[in-house]
């Protein structure tokens, strides 16, 4: 049986905010600047995924000719891009901002025209993926959307994942122009109120293979071990945004297994166990299918050693959990929400979770994620 260790840990509210440090970027400077994260396939998410970044943006000094400063591209060969996140700024300092997407459809974009100065203070800019929507969140609202006719996939085209540049073809024409902060992917399309829950946080160490690069002075990735290389001598520095510091108190430990297409399933969180938290939920990626049974486990205790059902580890105490139907909302995507009430109680205890999956035909049944501890905080 095909099976997988993962230690994890997942962050929550502290009361302090702190100055950050970040990233500035030139357009149509002498020298290319970007940061390029090497090619993992948890960097081009079959679940769909969530673009997104603290920035501001000058479009005012781009260099002359035709100007496309980018987020971030994955695959930054020409027409290869499996997503682009950037303004479209042509050769007429247009103000666009599109997430496009490379599918087994063709080539789509959400866009959303700004205003000049729009994005001259510190923005939060997020797009969405999920295969039947594109879409584009500006401070945690909706500005911009493209509904497929059909649900499709992302194509995995490969390549690296370029942060703060795109093509190399002409010298300068994709860098962004401003600052940049806190760039994070996650594997599967967040909601407006996910990704308001969490915006004005400082993450890392996000369990259910999260990629945040905070750009503390270096492109590590805080959570998903994607560390991405400086090229062209990108500058970093104090800027003035003004995040929530955190701490850990959420842990994922255990064994999954494999289902019969040898994938291996995963479980996260959305966010932060604070209290209050209405948009918190708990996410299973790689597992399940809408034709299958999707089930949480949830408990008050942990096993150790853990007990066997089928093929499957159960890490949760059974004599005091739940079995909670889950729902695929994308192929091999499941969401269980779970909102945190304002309990003045809950901080400092746990809840276990587990998810585990049934499909017809898969002679392993049933299969599972690896277990998450979930530890309310203020």
């Amino acid at each position: 049986m095909n099976k997988r260790s993962l230690i994890v840990t997942c962050l929550c509210l502290a009361p302090a905010a702190t100055a950050q440090l970040g990233i500035k970027f030139t357009n149509g400077g002498p020298v290319d600047q970007y940061v390029d994260v090497p090619y993992h396939v948890t960097l081009l998410p079959q679940t769909g995924f969530t673009i997104e970044a603290w920035i501001t943006y000058d479009g005012t000094t781009l260099g002359t000719g035709y100007r496309w400063p980018c987020i971030a591209r994955q695959n930054v060969n020409p027409n290869a891009e499996s997503f682009v996140f950037r303004v479209d700024a042509a050769n007429t300092q247009s103000r666009l901002i599109k997430l496009a997407v490379r599918t087994t459809s063709g080539f789509q974009e959400a866009s959303y025209p700004f205003v000049t100065g729009e994005f001259a203070k510190w923005t939060h800019v997020a797009g969405t993926f999920d295969g039947d929507y594109i879409k584009i969140y500006i401070n945690g609202v909706e500005r911009g959307s493209y509904q497929y006719p059909t649900r499709t996939a992302m194509r995995n085209s490969g390549g690296v994942l370029r942060i703060g540049n795109g093509d190399l073809s002409a010298v300068g024409a994709e860098n962004w122009n401003g600052e940049m902060d806190e760039v994070r992917l996650w594997p599967y399309a967040r909601t407006a109120a996910e990704i308001t829950s969490t915006m004005n946080q400082a993450l890392s160490n996000m369990p259910g293979e999260v990629s945040t690069w905070n750009l503390d002075f270096g492109p590590s990735d805080s959570s998903g071990g994607n560390d991405g290389t400086n090229v062209g001598n990108p500058v970093y520095q104090v800027n003035s945004l003004q995040l929530t510091a955190v701490a850990s108190t959420c842990t994922a430990y255990g064994t999954a297994t494999a289902s019969c297409s040898g994938q291996i399933p995963a479980i996260g969180v959305n966010g932060t166990a604070n209290i209050g938290n209405s948009a918190f939920a708990i996410n299973g990626i790689r597992g399940g299918r809408s034709s299958g049974a999707v089930f949480v486990l949830l408990g008050l205790a942990s096993l150790s050693p853990p007990i066997t059902v089928g093929t499957a580890q159960v890490f949760v105490d059974p004599t005091i959990s739940l079995l909670v139907p889950g729902m695929v909302a994308y192929d091999r995507y499941s969401r269980l929400p779970l909102g945190i009430p304002n309990n003045a109680g809950l901080p400092g205890l746990s809840i276990f979770a587990q998810m585990a999956f049934g499909q017809a035909g898969c002679v392993i049944q049933p299969y599972a994620t690896d277990a998450i501890e979930i530890k309310f905080t203020k």
